[in-house]
């Protein structure tokens, strides 16, 4: 696996960011993907995991008002019925993989990311492009959990994909539009994609077409334009293969 050169940055602190901006800190160097993980030992290396950000009621008036936004758009009809949460509090999607013994990368994209200058601490925010983080213990309460039963070798193709589209930028008519108009602008089918070639993305896009390339099931059946942080939710909800899991950063 080639290694890709990442810019270092820091999101802000919980419930003060831009919209989408991330409280990770990007790697360096993206780690050498073990596709042998699962063949050591059967508790690892079976499943991806989707986190999803979650806005509660009480963090509302707090969030950046592009979250709001996005959950707006976004959040299904049925969010009333109970049993549902949280799905339309969700304003966010990372995917994240395994690709070590107890190493994970998680990948997506935000509007805007935090960049800090290394002589006077502060963080300035530019435009959001694909990246890799390392998820952080503390920073990753805020976030909903659903693992997803992808073969292995399916997550090195995933993997792959995800490594080719880094510094991609974000698809800001996407994300304006596809969710208040007829028009959808953006990514049709994973498999479709020119991993050759960077394309523009929202993080549902995103983790869509990755899903779409590890082929799990059903998911050929939805473009990934068509797609949100909330739709992905309702759609892990239905599937056999994704069941919500507890913070596996957590401390323990």
């Amino acid at each position: 696996m080639s290694y890709h050169k990442l810019r270092k940055w820091t999101g802000p602190g919980p419930n003060k960011g831009k919209a989408g901006a991330s409280q990770n800190t990007v790697t360096a160097k993206s780690a050498r993907f073990d596709l042998m993980l699962d063949n050591d030992s059967p508790e690892l290396g079976h499943h991806v995991i989707l986190a999803f950000k979650l806005v509660d009621d009480e963090d509302m008036a707090d969030e950046h008002y592009l979250n709001r936004w996005a959950i707006y758009l976004t959040t299904p009809k049925n969010k009333q019925i109970p049993g549902v949460y949280p799905s339309g509090r969700i304003c966010h999607v990372e995917l994240i993989i395994q690709v070590q013994r107890e190493e994970y990368r998680m990948y997506s994209i935000n509007m805007l990311q935090g960049i800090r200058d290394p002589d006077t601490g502060k963080v300035k925010y530019e435009y959001g492009t694909v990246h890799e983080l390392t998820p952080s213990t503390d920073r990753m309460h805020k976030y909903h959990y659903v693992t997803v039963r992808i073969p292995r070798a399916k997550q090195m193709i995933m993997h792959k994909f995800l490594m080719s589209q880094m510094g991609a930028p974000f698809n800001f008519w996407g994300y304006g539009l596809n969710y208040t108009t007829a028009c959808k602008f953006g990514q049709t089918y994973g498999k479709k994609i020119d991993p050759s070639k960077k394309h523009r993305y929202t993080c549902a896009e995103l983790i869509w077409a990755a899903l779409q390339i590890g082929e799990l099931e059903d998911t050929d059946e939805v473009t990934c334009r068509r797609m949100s942080p909330n739709a992905i939710y309702e759609f892990t909800r239905a599937s056999p293969f994704c069941s919500s899991a507890p913070n596996p950063f957590a401390r323990t």
